[in-house]
Parts: structure tokens; sequence; C-alpha cells
């Protein structure tokens, strides 16, 4: 769910997606994975720390440097046939401590012969944070921050093409290697929904999902759709409405928004329908364009289709494809049943 240790894990791997109706983004995609296939890793990795606020002094990326560097190497390690990506952000740390973690990194990954290699990168590159600086600035919550920049790159990766799996995991999270990410039940249900969250082995008695660790995939182009329209989009919009002295209160706004994905993508898919009501206070099908995003914030009247997904949990009000993984909860989850 939550687990603010603000890492991500993202992981690629060479998959093609199955669905009638493309966005041209996805077919742009497909242009580029076909033209680019033989320069591309089998998968990567992406790990990211966001600090709270800037500290002039700070001497590395991440506060507790050693752990650091070797959960990354332990990822690298035991991922031979992808990339390490280390995500941070620019603006929340200095040129030093980019330089000094950089070499410490490779510092403690030398001592292993075989394994991925690692970069860092900076998520100030992305097209979000260029264009909408403010939401993720210091006055918001790093929580909130750290959330929405876990969608944001891996929406970013997989709809330009730069992998066709995306996985993010919080270093809590044991560290797996290529058979443990993609077992077949993982392998089917992106292909089948496009995105697999995460449940915890240590508590199965939780309900729910946790957002620590997910799968992104490249086969449903409606899930890319509904993830930058009901997580990245909204969020962003919430967070340039918030004052910031109220920026506190958007803490679990992005976890709570995928329930809402999931519903916008199986509408999308036509496996339900997402309603709202209109001015003479009937309901009529949800359509962006004409109602924009406020719908998402109470508005929304979720039907499934019943033939479709029988049998299937709508715990949270839409089904969410789940994996279970060796993590905690996060101190946002409560561990009673």
């Amino acid at each position: 769910m939550l687990l603010r240790k603000f890492f991500t894990v993202v992981i690629v791997s060479m998959v093609g997606f199955a669905h009638n109706t493309i966005p041209m983004q996805v077919l742009i995609a497909d242009f580029y994975n076909k033209r680019n296939s033989k320069d591309k890793p089998k998968y990567s990795i992406n790990l990211m720390w966001i600090n709270e606020r800037l500290k002039k002094d700070q001497k590395f990326i991440h506060p507790s440097n050693d752990e650091f560097a070797s959960i990354i190497c332990k990822w690298a390690v035991l991922n031979k046939n992808g990339v390490v990506n280390v995500w941070y952000d620019e603006e929340m740390t200095t040129l030093e401590a980019i330089k000094n973690t950089d070499e410490a990194i490779a510092k403690e990954c030398s001592q292993y012969p075989e394994k991925a290699s690692v970069r860092l990168k900076n998520v100030r590159k992305l097209p979000e944070t260029k264009d909408k600086p403010g939401a993720f600035s210091d006055k918001m919550s790093v929580y909130f921050r750290a959330d929405l920049l876990r969608a944001t790159v891996g929406y970013n990766h997989v709809s330009q093409g730069k992998v066709d799996y995306f996985v993010y995991s919080d270093l809590d999270v044991k560290p797996m290697d290529e058979n443990e990410i993609f077992d077949e039940i993982t392998k089917e249900n992106l292909k089948h929904y496009g995105m697999v969250m995460a449940k915890s082995s240590r508590f199965p008695e939780k309900e729910g999902f946790e957002n620590s660790f997910q799968i992104l995939s490249n086969h449903k182009p409606n899930l890319l759709q509904a993830q930058k329209t009901a997580v990245i989009d909204l969020n962003i919009k919430r967070a340039e409405e918030t004052w910031w002295f109220f920026a506190q209160n958007l803490d679990q706004k992005v976890y709570y928004s995928y329930p809402y994905m999931f519903k916008y993508f199986y509408h999308l898919e036509g496996c339900g329908d997402l309603n709202v009501r209109s001015s003479e206070k009937k309901l009529e099908r949800y359509d962006k364009d004409t109602h924009g995003l406020d719908p998402f914030d109470g508005g929304l009247y979720f039907y499934p289709d019943d033939q479709y997904y029988n049998g299937k949990d709508f715990r949270h009000g839409a089904f969410v494809p789940t994996k279970s993984v060796d993590m905690p909860l996060s101190r946002f989850t409560s561990t009673d049943k």
C-alpha cells in the first residue's frame, strides 16, 4: 500500500499487448519496440528515493546509504539480464550527494562478478514534473509525491515504449529474481488486466491491496489511459488546487485512486459502466471529455458486468488483481482483521 520508503523497482520484459482499440501513443510505442527491441535490456529494475526536502549538507541521496546501496546491488545480482535504474529528485538533493551515491553503489556492486548495470535517473526529466513542477514541490507531502512519482515513471516508461513491464517496489520488499516476479499467475493477470498490485504474504488475512509493489505492463492500452487519467492527471490537479498548508491531506490520495483507476479501466474495456449524475440528477455514462476529472472525487457510480467478471472479488468497488509478496504492511495499514 503506502510503505513510505519511496523506493521504486521497475521490471521490464518484452511482451506484446492485446487489445483492439490502441491509442496513438501505444502505436508509437509498438513501433519503437519493434525497431529497438535488440537495443533494450530484457527488463529493467528501477529504485527510487525521494527526500522530503533539500538538505545542503547531505552526503548521499539516501540517509542510510550503506543499506540503500546494498539492496540496490541485491536486485542487480538477482536480475543479471536486466538493468537497474535508481531514481532521485535533483531538487531534493545535492550534486555532491548524487556523485557520492553513484560511487558508493559502484563500489558495493563491484564485489559481484555477475550483475545488472546500475544507473542513476532524475525524476525531473519526466514530462509531468517539467510541466507541473508545483505538484512535485516540497510544499506537497513527501508521501503524496512518492506515490505519484512511482505511477508517473511507470506510465512514461511503458507508454513511450522504453519498457514492456514496469514493476514498482519499496525496499522493504524482499528482492526477487525474474522467475519470482513473473510467475505464471502474474503473467496471466498482466495479460488480462495490464497491472498487478501487491498483497503481503506476511498478513494473508488482510483484505485489499498494497501499492508498495506493483507491476504495469503494455498489454492493455486502456489500463494506461486509465492510469494517466485517474491516478496521474487527477492527483496533479488535486495538488494544484490544494493550499500548501492543507497538503498533508493528500497523503493517501494516490493510493485511494487505484480502485477508481480499475473502475475506469473496466469501463473503457466494456466490462462495466461508470455513471455520473447529470444536472437533472439522472445517471448518465461517464465521458472524460464531457465530465472532466471532478467526478473521480466521489461522483462516480460503478456497475460491473456480472457475466464478464463472474466470481471476481470487487473489494474497494473494483476488482484489483494482486500478487503475494514478502513485505510488511505500510504505516497506514492496520494489522487487525
